[in-house]
């Protein structure tokens, strides 16, 4: 059944891609600004950061494959919607709508938890392959289908056919059983909604707070802002600063992926042989220096075309590396009976970031420009080291099996 889970994130990869840059060009065209499209991201941001951990508790009780069938099909419902908005009230409705489908990745991954597998990290450096190449055809497919006057609504359609696709496949894994019965006794606790954003809140708190996890979830959430004002500087400095076009845009992301899937190759290979005891945590205080290498030589060559791909490369080694780190790092520790919720409120930190930093980024780069905006972002990579080197010294982040 492996085989199906990476067919799932695929498919969500390639959807995902299929809508990237497309909301401001939307936007633009129903007659909203700049500001209009901010609005609709933090709104979409903090309804996803809500809901995700209440989609992590009921999956935790009902399971995650049923969860995840519903999150498809209002995924589905609200890409159709999108695709034929024509006012911006229309769209608003119809993003919410999508909002519902956003915990897809956090119940994949607490699919993929329970999944008997030798090597973990191997797995999530073949999915890291997969979605690389399923982000590449949905970033040339949509390239494609953006040349036609209704494009807009082709990539929204595609999109809702992944999700109905995605529907037919999660029926084959058998999940279900996986469930522990004890779990059914407490499905009545979670009718109400307000019941269950009292319990998501509360978990996220918990996580945050705990020993176990408190300084994974931080790590997540400012390594998540970093990437944010990574991915947005970028964005700014191809468009605005060197003038790229949309083609030339296209063709970047698909080298980007490209270098991903070569980069997780190589980690395939080599990381048991230079990190063999590693938990995740030096793997990620490494990609933290690559990271801040790169934004600080972003900054220095804000306006050159070859600095800038060099230090884009220079950025993705050090991606490959901390999106599988840390997702190992987090998986090592994870419970049985939490893993559902744990997951998602894990996710909903990367929703969390998506609120505040394009907001923050975009502020900065409108301020004080490319150059400073990068900066900013290599003092959040120091400061996720700083986690790192922290956790490492106090033999948080070793190997379980060097504690015994």
């Amino acid at each position: 059944m492996i085989w199906i889970v990476y067919t799932l994130f695929a498919l969500d990869l390639a959807g995902m891609s299929l809508s990237f840059g497309i909301i401001q060009k939307h936007v633009l065209i129903l007659g909203g600004s700049l500001y209009h499209v901010g609005l609709i991201t933090s709104i979409t941001a903090i309804l996803a950061f809500f809901w995700k951990p209440i989609a992590g508790r009921l999956s935790d009780n009902k399971g995650p494959q049923k969860i995840m069938i519903w999150c498809l099909l209002a995924s589905a419902v609200g890409n159709l919607a999108i695709g034929s908005s024509y006012t911006l009230y229309l769209l608003v409705i119809a993003r919410i709508i999508q909002i519902f489908g956003t915990p897809n990745q956090g119940l994949l991954r607490s699919i993929l938890t329970t999944l008997k597998t030798e090597n973990i990290s191997k797995m999530l450096n073949k999915i890291g392959i997969v979605t690389s190449a399923s982000l590449i055809v949905g970033s040339l497919v949509g390239g494609f289908l953006s040349e036609f006057e209704n494009g807009i609504l082709y990539r929204y359609s595609l999109m809702a056919l992944f999700n109905l696709l995605s529907i037919v496949l999660v029926k084959q894994l058998p999940v279900d059983n996986i469930i522990q019965e004890e779990k059914s006794d407490t499905s009545s606790s979670f009718k109400k909604a307000t019941t269950e954003i009292n319990a998501a809140l509360r978990s996220m708190a918990m996580f945050f707070v705990s020993d176990k996890y408190g300084h994974i979830f931080v790590m997540k959430a400012v390594i998540a802002t970093l990437f944010q004002f990574r991915q947005t500087a970028l964005l700014y400095q191809f468009t605005i600063g060197l003038e790229f076009t949309g083609r030339q845009i296209g063709y970047i992301i698909s080298v980007m992926f490209l270098w991903n899937i070569f980069i997780n190759l190589v980690l395939i290979k080599v990381t048991k042989k230079l990190y063999p005891t590693d938990k995740g945590g030096k793997r990620i205080l490494h990609a933290c220096a690559i990271t801040a290498l790169a934004m600080v030589g972003h900054a220095l060559y804000p306006a050159s075309v070859t600095p800038s791909i060099f230090f884009l490369l220079v950025g993705g080694v050090a991606n490959a590396l901390i999106d599988v780190a840390l997702m190992e790092l987090f998986l090592e520790r994870v419970e049985e009976k939490e893993k559902g919720v744990a997951m998602n409120s894990f996710d909903s930190v990367g929703s969390l970031s998506e609120l505040v930093a394009p907001l923050a980024c975009n502020a900065c780069l409108g301020a004080m420009g490319a150059p400073v905006t990068f900066l900013a972002g290599g003092i959040l990579a120091m400061g996720a080291m700083g986690i790192c080197f922290r956790n490492l010294r106090e033999g948080g982040m070793t190997r379980m099996d060097e504690e015994e």
